[in-house]
């Protein structure tokens, strides 16, 4: 989820936002469902 923390640091580090997506993900990972190692979940 993108919220207004990544956009902060975006604007201090001077970085396009889109560079963000490792930094997303970091963050994002205690919202993954249990057991899963897998990102982005594969469409099966």
């Amino acid at each position: 989820m993108f919220d207004c923390f990544h956009y902060a640091y975006a604007k201090a580090m001077r970085s396009p936002l889109l560079t963000l997506d490792e930094l997303l993900l970091q963050t994002d990972v205690a919202t993954l469902p249990k057991g899963s190692d897998e990102w982005p979940p594969s469409k099966n």
